[in-house]
This record gives structure tokens, sequence and C-alpha cells, in this order.
């Protein structure tokens, strides 16, 4: 985690460390919740985006039907 050893110490149940140690960490961490919350989001625009096609397509298909019926 690229901490400097002198700056924290490890007990049997807790870690202590300096508030400069502490704030790497959630930086760290909060960097790592961006980026998979935007990944949460292209894959939900992606989910949105390809339903909106398919619905259309649709649409466009039923109308070419229903025209080339009414040419013949």
């Amino acid at each position: 985690m690229n901490l400097v050893e002198s700056e924290y110490q490890m007990g049997k149940s807790k870690i202590f460390m300096r508030e400069s140690q502490k704030q790497k960490l959630d930086t760290q961490l909060h960097q790592t919740i961006l980026s998979r919350i935007i990944v949460i989001q292209r894959w939900y625009r992606t989910i949105h985006q390809r339903r909106h096609f398919l619905n259309f397509r649709a649409m466009v298909v039923k109308i070419q039907a229903k025209h080339t019926a009414m040419s013949i």
C-alpha cells in the first residue's frame, strides 16, 4: 500500500497509524470506490442504450413490414 513502516504499527487486533498514513488509505479507498462506480454506470448505460436500440429496431421492422404489405 506504499505506507511508511515507521508511521504505523500493527497490534494483535488493531493497526495504529499516523494521520498522514490514514489520509493515504482514505484517498486510495475513495479512488477505488469511484472507479467501481464508473464501471457500474458504464454497464447500466450500455444495457439501457441496448434496450432502447432493440426497441427502436423492432418498431422500424414493424413499420417496414406494414409498408411492404400495403405495397403488395
